[in-house]
């Protein structure tokens, strides 16, 4: 009897291990993905996650952020992968140390509404920097004390290696058509050491990412300097001006492509001609020439190039894409 009590507590306690061994990863994701939400005031999804005890690392799959209330619905970043190596013992003490954090970020949705918001400046992060900024300016303190935010665990992030595809900006703010450019940002590997915040960590991302956009006078540049960020782009206004081409193979056949090019044509800007038959469309958008070509490579692939200032043919090329997603 007592060794069937002993059989039974033994099994009992494996099956706990069992458990947690399967559920940590969750249970950690979600403590990520309500973080995220805790600093930045949208939602966020991670496709999937694996943390390593041994060698301390962690792996994170498919990470999005999603666009603030107030704007379209949509993708705010989207970061395929993301890989962690953290100090085991330090977080058993209370504080998480990261030596070493890998980001590789395949874009970012920058978006502008008709009322000329930013998509980022109405993240929390931003607006309690701002908020954090103007009571540090009163001289006389406030008839009511601020409430006390709750103490987050103490953070430390030795190295941030970054990297960065593509910025997609949306404009709603300029007429009746929205206007969208496209960026090839073209970050590899680029290092930011002592990062001592979740709040610093997003900021600078965002903020690095927004360089090519030429986006001025944006209120997340501000956060990024009341939280201590040491860094804000040179030349944020550079404007690429000169003509080139964009293309890209679709595993998807010729009028499908064709069909989604006219709807793209339509709802950003004007057709000027076409010819069908040799998939060849002129037309104009935001004031610009836009050339596309597309060429019937098989029954299920097609090509599609666009030739126009270069955040135009990116902006035409990202919304006909997601058009056939």
């Amino acid at each position: 009897m007592v060794i069937n009590k002993r059989l039974k507590m033994i099994f009992a306690i494996l099956a706990v291990f069992v458990f947690l061994a399967f559920a940590k990863d969750q249970i950690i994701k979600n403590i990520i993905t309500a973080g995220a939400k805790i600093v930045l005031g949208t939602d966020a999804k991670i496709g999937s996650f694996s943390l390593g005890i041994i060698n301390q690392k962690v792996s994170m799959k498919d990470f999005r952020l999603y666009q603030p209330k107030g704007f379209e619905k949509g993708i705010l970043i989207d970061i395929p992968e993301v890989t962690v190596s953290y100090d085991l013992v330090s977080v058993i003490k209370g504080k998480l140390h990261l030596p070493l954090i890998i980001v590789n970020m395949k874009e970012m949705i920058l978006v502008k509404n008709k009322e000329g918001l930013l998509n980022v400046d109405e993240l929390k992060v931003v607006k309690q920097a701002k908020a954090d900024s103007e009571n540090k300016k009163k001289e006389e303190a406030p008839k009511e004390k601020p409430k006390k935010r709750s103490k987050a665990m103490e953070m430390q992030i030795d190295k941030m290696s970054l990297n960065v595809g593509k910025v997609i900006l949306k404009d709603f703010s300029k007429g009746d058509k929205p206007e969208v450019q496209g960026f090839d940002v073209g970050i590899n590997n680029k290092e930011f050491k002592d990062i001592k915040s979740a709040e610093q960590l997003s900021t600078l991302i965002m903020v690095e990412a927004m360089g090519p956009a030429g986006i001025k006078g944006a209120a997340i540049y501000a956060a990024a300097t009341v939280l201590g960020v040491g860094f804000l782009p040179v030349g944020i206004v550079a404007v690429l001006v000169s003509k080139d081409t964009v293309s890209q193979e679709l595993d998807v056949n010729y009028e499908k492509v064709y069909e989604s090019a006219n709807a793209s044509i339509q709802y950003l800007g004007e057709f000027i001609s076409e010819v069908k038959d040799k998939g060849i469309i002129k037309c104009k958008i935001a004031k610009s020439d836009v050339n596309v070509e597309l060429t019937k490579i098989s029954e299920a692939k097609t090509k599609i190039s666009i030739s126009a200032r270069k955040p135009i043919a990116e902006g035409l090329l990202y919304d006909i894409v997601e058009r056939i997603k």
